[in-house]
């Protein structure tokens, strides 16, 4: 709960490190919040055509604080923010975003190591 705490207070904060956890903690509660618009939206409804508009709707929301906690990320894996642009790009922006979610992170020569870790 204190790592949740900590990621919310510095949602929009890029002068931090992310670790594995938070990261993973992170996606999977927005990941869960975008199923719950889903369902919620069509149990009020009863339509399945307003399914995925809703969960695009929620997900367009969180796309800014999911920007800035993968720069978070990537700080802490001694990247620069900008090797983000690589998420845009089909295959290797995949392969690039599992090597984000689960490679460890850099403790040695990262030069981003002034800056506070969360999680």
């Amino acid at each position: 709960m204190e790592c949740i705490k900590l990621i919310l207070k510095n949602l929009f904060n890029t002068q931090i490190r992310l670790g594995v956890k938070g990261y993973l903690i992170w996606n999977l509660l927005v990941l869960g919040i975008v199923i719950l618009a889903g369902t919620i939206s069509y149990l009020i409804t009863g339509q399945k055509d307003i399914i995925l508009p809703s969960m695009q709707f929620i997900a367009i929301i969180f796309t800014i604080p999911n920007i800035v906690l993968t720069i978070g990320r990537l700080h802490d894996l001694g990247l620069s923010g900008w090797w983000i642009l690589l998420l845009t790009l089909p295959l290797i922006g995949s392969i690039f975003g599992l090597f984000v979610l689960f490679f460890p992170s850099k403790k040695e020569n990262n030069k981003y190591e002034n800056l506070p870790k969360i999680c």
